[in-house]
């Protein structure tokens, strides 16, 4: 498994000291190494920081989405979880993971946990959050997540299958070979395993 397709940073807010940028985005994947699964899995049974909003699910969604881009983050891959969305969002130093759950039609909660390896980052969980919130107090904010640049991904390795999720196409994603040629593997938010285009280049194993 590695992640992939590397971009450049400029950081602010308290971020600055945490998030590190690489190099030029690529249409070909190449893998690196990255924690194993029990570690991944192990994070997942922390439990989010939560903070609700007055605003409907769509919007928040998209404040989310320009609040990351602030901070020069970005929704990497969005999954349609239950009432809500799951997010995953992250570079090579920090991962991060967001839930959006709907309570009423103007009350949306977002669940949020960031890390560093196995630590938690709790400063950079609350800064994000402060983002977002002035986000989405702007009149001018814009109502719907944008697609722009965004990729589908599959149920099955098949253009024909169901989409499960959409990915952006400079993300720093963490993806495995599939066993079939011209797919690989992704897990997504929710823990469920997706399957997108491409391919994995370079001498580390998928």
């Amino acid at each position: 498994m590695g992640r992939v397709v590397f971009r450049p940073f400029v950081f602010a807010f308290v971020l600055a000291a945490l998030l590190l940028g690489g190099c030029a985005a690529t249409a070909t994947m190449a893998a690196v190494p990255m924690p194993g699964a029990l570690i991944e899995d192990a994070i997942k049974f922390f439990r989010g920081r939560e903070e609700s909003f007055p605003v409907n699910m769509e919007s928040l969604l998209a404040a989310v989405q320009q609040g990351l881009r602030q901070v020069d983050l970005g929704v990497d891959v969005l999954e349609p979880a239950g009432k809500g969305y799951a997010v995953d969002f992250g570079n090579e130093k920090l991962d991060g993971t967001m839930e959006l759950k709907r309570q009423t039609p103007m009350l949306t909660t977002i669940s949020i946990i960031v890390h560093r390896g196995i630590g938690r980052q709790h400063s950079v969980e609350q800064a994000i959050l402060r983002v977002i919130r002035d986000v989405s107090e702007r009149k001018n904010i814009q109502k719907k997540f944008d697609f722009t640049g965004y990729h589908p991904i599959r149920i099955q390795p098949s253009m024909k299958r169901r989409t499960i999720g959409w990915y952006r196409h400079d993300a720093l994603l963490e993806v495995s070979k599939s066993g079939t040629a011209g797919w690989l593997k992704i897990k997504m938010p929710s823990g469920e395993w997706g399957y997108l285009k491409g391919k994995l280049s370079g001498n580390h194993g998928g």
